[in-house]
């Protein structure tokens, strides 16, 4: 199974970049790069934006594919296409992930695996409630309609044309789905990870 994390936001909201962000001394990048990796996800695509080489230089040393977006500002669609291009044609499923979520977990990832059946063609996201979040699973079988779509149009379009084919994973827990848009954001999470409802810390 293939995996694609989106990390060429320009974190306008937040104001500086939030792939840098640190959690237990690393990146946010990193750490979802390596979380991915360490659940079995292989390829994995890493995209990035242009003209900030520290990106680059946080993810060192892990089995990766590292493109750029050149058109960072088309957004998660834009990077979507750009990984896509650097995927293999076939693969048994895609994972699509993004890096500004915190409580990202191989628990979280392999609960998704555990409910994926090979060749079903199915969608499954996380939910806590009726709040869905990431990683995204498509089925292989979906791949070249979701390649097929216009550059920079989001994977959403593709959950929109099949809603049979969706299907959800329930979590527990919200912080593992949170993801952190502006700096408040981030001071919610921390101080709720430190609390006793935290149970994706472990990475």
């Amino acid at each position: 199974m293939a995996g694609i994390l989106l990390a060429a936001g320009a974190s306008r909201r937040f104001g500086r970049p939030k792939q840098l962000l640190e959690l237990d001394g690393e990146s946010l990048l990193r750490r979802s790069a390596r979380i991915a990796r360490e659940s079995g996800l292989d390829p994995v695509v890493v995209v990035i934006r242009p003209g900030l080489p520290a990106l680059r230089d946080e993810l060192k040393g892990l089995d990766l594919a590292i493109v750029e977006n050149t058109e960072p500002d088309g957004g998660m669609g834009s990077s979507l296409s750009a990984g896509l291009a650097a995927c293999p044609q076939v693969v048994a499923a895609l994972m699509v992930l993004v890096c500004d979520q915190p409580g990202l977990s191989r628990a979280l990832i392999a609960d998704l695996l555990a409910a994926w059946r090979p060749g079903e063609g199915r969608i499954l996201r996380p939910r806590h409630g009726t709040v869905p979040g990431h990683p995204v699973l498509f089925d292989g079988r979906r791949l070249p309609e979701l390649r097929a779509m216009p550059s920079g149009s989001h994977g959403r379009a593709l959950i929109a044309a099949h809603p049979e084919a969706l299907g959800y994973v329930e979590v527990d827990d919200p912080l593992c789905l949170q993801d952190v848009d502006r700096v408040a954001d981030w001071q919610r999470y921390s101080a709720a990870r430190q609390g006793p409802t935290a149970a994706t810390q472990e990475g």
